[in-house]
């Protein structure tokens, strides 16, 4: 069956991302044998080798309800953070196998009329290189490109750069994906997730612009979202009211809303994905 692009279907409808993968698992009150033991009690990306059928049931549900693209079970995925739990030679495997798990899922349910897509995911790490410190920006690259590539080489249609709070973060992201793709010799879309704090920039200090202006290649960019509850409505619509925003929001291809917000002025006719959380 071939299956259209995600940008070829993003010009048809909009699109619907699943929603959270931590908080899904957290309801089934799994036990630390379901992690493999008390030491990894908690690393919900070592489920995808010790209970594969959890994940696959949960990826089965949001394609159920409606998603047209779900997330891998990867957003701890990098050495970094499975370093806390021992896990870190496992890095490669897990990314791999997180996304063949969810390419089944999508198996199951696309449809020439509605294919399904999977977004690999790349979380913030529990590092930020402008606020604790406590690693390299080669260091962090360095686990960043592991994790990108082995999501790209497993057949990812699409990676997601999320809940992102320093620009330094993603850009040590973003370099090492641009790097993964030189190394596969290929190219797929990227989205950066990025968290705006109440007082209207990243934890870090930075500006909504600097998620626009800096990350990514125009051609790489596919969602430059904003994460929940975080940035208000009236955040949203004042940060219209400036013309380098508003060119910045309208520029954005699609544009991501949590928790109830509303779209800014001017946006609400652009083809989104709304995420469902």
């Amino acid at each position: 069956m071939m299956t259209k692009t995600i940008q070829e279907r993003m010009q048809e409808k909009i699109l619907i991302l699943d929603g959270a993968m931590g908080t899904m698992i957290q309801r089934l009150s799994l036990t630390a044998e379901d992690f493999g033991g008390e030491e990894y009690d908690g690393c919900n990306e070592y489920l995808v080798l010790t209970r594969p059928e959890v994940i696959l049931d949960i990826h089965r549900e949001y394609l159920q309800a409606g998603a047209d693209i779900i997330e891998t079970d990867t957003f701890g995925a990098t050495s970094v953070v499975l370093a806390e739990y021992g896990l870190q030679h496992l890095a490669r495997e897990i990314n791999m196998a997180a996304v063949t798990l969810a390419k089944a899922a999508c198996s199951e349910y696309s449809t020439s009329d509605h294919p399904r897509y999977v977004a690999g995911s790349i979380g913030p790490t529990t590092k930020t290189l402008s606020v604790t410190g406590g690693i390299s920006f080669d260091e962090l690259q360095d686990a960043y490109f592991e994790q990108a590539k082995a999501l790209v080489e497993a057949g990812a249609d699409l990676l997601l750069v999320e809940t992102a709070q320093d620009m330094l973060n993603v850009k040590a992201a973003t370099t090492a994906i641009q790097a993964a793709f030189a190394a596969l010799h290929t190219r797929i879309p990227v989205m950066v997730s990025g968290t705006i704090e109440a007082m209207g920039t990243t934890l870090a200090g930075q500006t909504i612009e600097s998620f626009y202006i800096g990350p990514l290649p125009n051609e790489d960019r596919t969602d430059v979202p904003f994460n929940k509850k975080r940035f208000t409505p009236g955040q949203m619509k004042r940060g219209t009211t400036t013309n380098h925003r508003r060119a910045f929001l309208e520029k954005c291809w699609i544009l991501r809303i949590w928790g109830g917000s509303t779209l800014p002025v001017g946006v609400a006719e652009r083809r989104q994905i709304i995420h469902v959380r």
